[in-house]
């Protein structure tokens, strides 16, 4: 669930995670694990999750 918070819930309302280097880490370290790539091909294989600081446009 935080991840959710994290990632895809910023596409809803965009803010930037520069600030808070270990929450870039943590998100960095969770899309590196192949059960968290498998779980998003299956849930939305056309999203790109938000796992940097800001939304790339």
């Amino acid at each position: 669930m935080t991840v959710f918070s994290l990632t895809t819930m910023r596409l809803f309302k965009p803010y930037d995670l520069s600030p808070w280097p270990n929450l870039l880490a943590y998100l960095e370290r969770i899309g590196a694990r192949p059960a968290y790539r498998r779980a998003m091909r299956k849930a939305d294989p056309d999203l790109t999750p938000v796992l940097g600081p800001v939304i790339a446009e």
